[in-house]
């Protein structure tokens, strides 16, 4: 450090403990007070405002000033430097005694550049300074020889005692470059602290000690001091040696040292003050029997949910638990049987939320929760806390073993969901409390929404969830199928699943597919599917006029991910005898956003095995080109939006069109879905698309009237006539048809 001579180092050390211990004034060379510090007003009275930008003999009466024009000839060395005792000197004329000393600060060149003046209240100084008279200050005493010794005596008390100070300061202090950070000097309270040697630390940067927690810290001091020439008061953390978190109070300020800008920071451990406030916390807002916050917290949480300023376009819900026969159980075995049950349930509890939700004791055996980013959607909300609802449920009412006992608890819970309207917590404690009361008056172990609609809802859900489960194991499940035709033959047929419901009839695939992917039933039912189509393919295979139709079959995102799908297809063929070759897979542009490469090896898997492929509702997803060229696909599936705007929208046409002429140049067949009108068919027949699916030839049939189709198609030979006669013929539930047709496939 070729600028910071051991006189600078001294001179930052000096400044920087009677910054924080004593009152500070600086003036320039000319006299002018340019600093004050807060320990001076606090001395002096007089503040920043009063003081800077004026003489300093305003302040401090001329007999007390060191007089440099007088002294500088004859002592050039110690011309400034001063020291006394018993100065009176307060902006309201209040009798007080301080110390007051000085000190130049020079350039390179040895000229004064400013002077520091310290302030100390006499009561408090430790360090008893050389007397010196008040009739005779430094530089008028009698004499040349009297004022080199009283000089030099002052400036050596002065050295000592700055040093003394500096080293025995209970605060630590640090001086660093403020261009990079590097340690130019370090007090004896912050080795202690820290674990550090000096010898480890001077000459050293920040980063090369990581003395900060966080390492932005040091970036953000920078910043702020540019800003400002002072900080204060900034909570923090630091590094120790070891490795040990420190948390400290710091304040810093940037001094000039030979021309170069430097950093004084004072540093408090406040460890033991942060680990108080952090224990007055645990005290004041978590229940210390489960560690979970308790009911002052939840409600703070709740009233910021509530607050403009926290509200996001989604709903939230509060849920009430109350554990049954809580009482009988506390009673029965003992209070501490009790208190162990009740830190069993509220780990339980914890294990069913994600994190960004709060679960806390609301008191005795009640617990409440505080879900967040639910669905924006009421209903869909509804569901999502019911199904949370429905978890807690369970996993309380397993066994628990306390106190080698085994013990069963059940609960119940209430549930309000609250997101447009204005509440209050009041007004949703209440709702959540009713509902709760309602749980339990349906005979416990069970929950209960506060809304009436919303509880409904949740109902038909609950209630379509157990009739699915159920159908599914007693297959209750129809395949219908709607025929594929090319220029008036039947080449191939879609199947379509259709929920045979004991009581509401034939339920379309909008009614519950959606639903199935929600709750992870769509991979029985996909199975089901697949199997289905290939006893179908087997039974065609003996017969004519069906042994080479190609069944479609719509296959999900989730169920084609399957690690073994691949085994499951190839099960199914094997099983019921069915070509391979007869079988086409249809996936979606949505699925190849996936791991592409595991599509991709399962489709040529299945490929080798002489399976089909084909790209349903092209044009709607975001597939690109060079993606698709590396598919083994064999067919593009225009999708019914673009058939249905062929003629009201010009881009229609233009899609359809651009589909046709791609699937022409890659080499596959494209087919149209959604066909419905004469005019829509010869439109596309005249841009070379003659493979068309749709009601103009069938809705989608059972297995008995498709055979009875496939027969009129044969003996037609697909005449104008025929076609005219099977409009007719699928023109039966049409209406029904029409807004499904575009979910009749199970989704991806």
């Amino acid at each position: 450090m070729p600028w910071a001579s051991e006189a600078t180092v001294h001179t930052g050390q000096t400044r920087a403990v009677d910054q924080v211990a004593d009152g500070i004034l600086v003036t320039g060379s000319d006299g002018i007070v340019q600093f004050v510090d807060s320990g001076f007003t606090v001395l002096t009275g007089y503040s920043a405002e009063d003081a800077v930008g004026k003489p300093m003999t305003e302040f401090v009466p001329a007999e007390w000033q060191p007089d440099p024009e007088s002294a500088k000839d004859r002592f050039p060395e110690f011309s400034l430097e001063f020291a006394a005792t018993g100065f009176a000197l307060h902006k309201d004329a209040q009798s007080n005694r301080l110390s007051v000393v000085s000190s130049p600060i020079r350039d390179s060149a040895g000229n004064v550049t400013a002077i520091v003046f310290t302030f100390r209240d006499l009561p408090k100084c430790q360090v008893e300074l050389e007397p010196c008279s008040q009739e005779t200050p430094i530089g008028t005493s009698a004499g040349e020889e009297g004022r080199l010794a009283a000089a030099t005596r002052a400036l050596r008390t002065s050295e000592a005692r700055y040093r003394t100070i500096f080293h025995t300061s209970l605060d630590s202090v640090t001086i660093n470059r403020l261009s990079d950070g590097e340690f130019i000097d370090v007090n004896n309270a912050f080795l202690d602290l820290t674990g550090w040697q000096r010898k480890d630390v001077i000459g050293q940067s920040p980063s090369d000690t990581a003395i900060w927690a966080d390492a932005g810290i040091q970036a953000d001091l920078a910043k702020g001091l540019h800003q400002s020439s002072s900080l204060r008061d900034i909570k923090t953390q630091i590094r120790k040696k070891n490795g040990d978190l420190i948390s400290v109070l710091m304040s810093a300020s940037v001094i000039e040292l030979e021309g170069v800008s430097c950093v004084v920071c004072v540093m408090k451990d406040i460890s033991g003050a942060r680990a108080a406030e952090d224990e007055i916390r645990k005290l004041a807002f978590y229940d210390p029997l489960t560690r979970l916050p308790n009911r002052r917290l939840l409600l703070d949480q709740l009233q910021y949910a509530l607050e403009p300023s926290s509200r996001r376009n989604c709903c939230r819900a509060l849920l009430l638990v109350d554990l049954d026969d809580f009482k009988l159980l506390n009673d029965t075995l003992s209070h501490q049987a009790g208190d162990l049950f009740l830190q069993e349930v509220a780990l339980r509890l914890a294990g069913c939320l994600r994190e960004a939700e709060m679960v806390s004791r609301f008191g005795g055996d009640e617990f409440a929760i505080l879900l967040s980013e639910l669905s924006d959607d009421p209903e869909d909300a509804a569901a999502q806390a019911n199904g949370i609802a429905e978890r807690i449920l369970d996993v309380i009412s397993q066994p628990y073993r306390i106190a080698e006992h085994e013990i069963r608890c059940n609960s119940s819970i209430g549930i309000t969901v609250f997101k447009e309207h204005p509440h209050s917590t009041d007004e949703i404690l209440k709702q959540v409390d009713i509902a709760l009361y309602q749980a339990k008056a349906a005979g416990r172990n069970t929950m209960r929404l506060f809304a009436p609609s919303l509880q409904a809802a949740v109902n038909d859900r609950a209630t379509l969830e157990a009739d699915l489960r159920k159908s599914i194991k007693q297959g209750h499940f129809l395949l219908y199928y709607q025929p594929q035709v090319d220029s008036g033959r039947v080449i191939g047929a879609e199947a379509l699943i259709r929920w045979n419901h004991p009581t509401r009839g034939i339920l379309l695939p909008g009614e519950f597919i959606p639903f199935a992917e929600e709750r992870g039933l769509i991979l029985p039912l996909g199975n089901w599917v697949i199997e289905t189509a290939c006893k179908q393919i087997a039974a065609w295979a003996n017969r004519g006029e069906t042994s080479q139709i190609t069944v479609a079959v719509n296959i999900s995102a989730r169920q084609f991910l399957q690690p073994d799908f691949v085994a499951q297809v190839l099960t199914a063929l094997s099983c019921t005898g069915a070509n391979p070759k007869r079988l086409r897979l249809e996936l979606t542009e949505s699925m190849l956003v996936h791991d592409f490469e595991e599509v991709t090896a399962k489709m040529r898997d299945l490929n080798s095995y002489g399976l089909k492929f084909s790209l349903d509702d092209f044009g709607t997803g975001y597939s690109s080109l060079s993606y698709l060229k590396r598919l083994p696909l064999d067919q593009l599936k225009i999708d019914r939006s673009f058939i249905r705007d062929i003629f009201a929208d010009a881009s229609g046409g233009a899609i359809a069109e651009a589909i046709i002429s791609l699937g022409r140049a890659m080499g596959l067949t494209v087919i149209a879905e959604g066909v419905e009108t004469e005019e829509q068919r010869e439109f596309l027949a005249s841009l070379g698309c003659h493979a068309i699916q749709g009601y103009l030839f069938s809705r989608p049939l059972p297995i008995e009237e498709f055979q009875q189709l496939l027969a009129l198609f044969a003996k037609s030979a697909g005449t104008d006539s025929s076609r005219a006669r099977l409009r007719g013929r699928s023109a039966r539930g049409t209406s029904d048809d029409a807004t499904v047709a575009p979910v009749s496939r199970i989704p991806a």
